[in-house]
C-alpha cells in the first residue's frame, strides 16, 4: 500500500507499518490517528471500510480529547482499553452498520457534517474512481459488482436531495459536481447529537470496573450489593442495553458516574485504564483486589490505600465501609 494514502477515506495520509502490532499506523487528517491490522487492510470490504469510517468520524475528537488510538483487528482478541489504545473487531465494528433507511441517512449526515466541519463548505463528486473517497461517507457497498457503486451513490444524493438535507452548489464542469449541506441538514445533524444526551441526574451511580470473569460472579454480586446497600445504583456496562461500540459506552459511563470501584484481580489492564481515567476526571476511585494477587498490583499504584479480601463477604463489609466513610 502507499505509504502516503489512507485505507479508509484514500485521502493523503502518513501511514507507517508497525512490526511490533503486524498494523499499520496511520495519521490522516481527515480520520484522525489510528491502527489498522494487515489482516484487515489486506482484504478491507466496502462495508468494514464504511463502518469504520463512521466510527473514526464520531469519535474522533473524543479519542483525540482523551488520548486514545483505536486499533481495528479482526483477531481473537478481547477488546477493550489496552495502554492508549482502543482494541476493537471487525466484528464489533460491523454493529455500526445502518439496518434502515432512517439509520442510514442519520449516520451519513453526520459523516457530512465531520468531514465539512463547517457550513458553506462542499464536498465534490466525479462519478469516477475520484469518487471512492466518498463511498464510505455514503455507506457504500460492493455487494452488486463495482458498476452498482456509482449507481447507489448517485441514488443516495438524490434521495438527500429530495429530504432536503443536501443541496448542488455548482456545476464544475468535466461531470463534476459541488453539493453542500443544507440549514435543514445542520439542523438534523445537531438534533441527532442531542438525542439521548439530556440524561438523568446519575449523581448517585457507580461504575464498577472489574475482571468479568465466572470465578469472580460472587465477588461481582457483593459489589453490588455494597454499593445498593449505601443507597448508591450500581453501574456495570454489561448490563446495559446500547447499540454502540463497548468502549465509548464504558468512558460516557465513567464521566456519568459519582464515583468507580475498580477491583484489580486479574490484573486486567482494562480496570487499570478506567480507574485512572476515572481518576483523572476529578472522581472518587475505591481500588480493592483479592489476596492472592495483592503484590502483582502494578507499581505505580502499590502505594494507593487498597481494599484487601480474601472472602467475598470481606469485600462487602469493606466497600461498606468505604463508601460511606468517603463518598458524600
Amino acid at each position: 500500500m502507499s505509504n502516503n494514502i489512507c485505507p479508509i477515506c484514500n485521502m493523503e495520509a502518513n501511514v507507517m507499518f508497525m512490526t511490533g502490532f503486524f498494523a499499520e499506523c496511520v495519521k490522516c487528517e481527515n480520520c484522525g490517528i489510528f491502527y489498522l491490522e494487515d489482516s484487515i487492510s489486506s482484504n478491507m470490504s466496502w462495508k468494514t471500510k464504511a463502518c469504520i469510517n463512521h466510527y473514526l468520524m464520531i469519535n474522533k475528537e473524543d479519542n483525540e480529547s482523551k488520548k486514545l488510538i483505536p486499533h481495528f483487528h479482526n483477531n481473537n482478541w478481547e477488546d477493550g482499553i489496552v495502554d492508549n489504545r482502543i482494541i476493537i473487531s471487525e466484528h464489533e465494528v460491523l454493529k455500526l452498520l445502518p439496518q434502515t433507511q432512517k439509520e442510514t441517512t442519520q449516520k451519513i449526515l453526520l459523516n457530512l457534517a465531520t468531514r465539512l466541519k463547517y457550513k458553506g463548505n462542499t464536498f465534490i463528486t466525479y462519478f469516477s474512481e475520484e469518487d471512492e473517497y466518498l463511498f464510505p461517507v455514503f455507506f457504500i457497498v460492493n455487494d452488486y459488482g463495482k458498476n452498482s457503486l456509482f449507481n447507489q451513490l448517485e441514488e443516495t444524493l438524490e434521495d438527500l436531495k429530495e429530504n432536503g438535507y443536501v443541496k448542488h452548489v455548482r456545476a464544475l464542469g468535466d461531470n463534476q459536481n459541488s453539493y453542500t449541506l443544507t440549514p435543514k441538514g445542520w439542523q438534523t445533524v445537531e438534533i441527532i447529537k442531542n438525542s439521548g444526551k439530556l440524561i438523568a441526574d446519575k449523581s448517585r451511580q457507580c461504575f464498577i470496573a472489574m475482571w468479568f470473569d465466572s470465578e469472580m460472579e460472587k465477588a461481582q454480586i457483593m459489589i453490588e450489593k455494597a454499593i445498593h446497600d449505601c443507597k448508591y445504583d450500581a453501574m456495570i456496562i454489561s448490563k446495559k442495553e446500547h447499540n454502540n461500540l463497548i468502549v465509548p459506552e464504558i468512558l460516557s459511563e465513567i464521566e456519568n458516574s459519582k464515583f468507580i470501584i475498580a477491583d484489580l484481580t486479574g490484573n486486567r489492564g482494562g480496570v487499570y485504564y478506567e480507574a485512572g481515567y476515572a481518576k483523572g476526571l476529578g472522581k472518587e476511585v475505591i481500588l480493592s483486589c483479592r489476596s492472592e494477587d495483592f503484590n502483582d498490583r502494578h507499581f505505580d499504584i502499590a502505594q494507593v490505600n487498597t481494599i484487601r479480601w480474601d472472602t467475598e463477604e470481606e469485600l462487602y463489609e469493606s466497600l461498606v465501609k468505604r463508601i460511606r466513610e468517603t463518598i458524600n
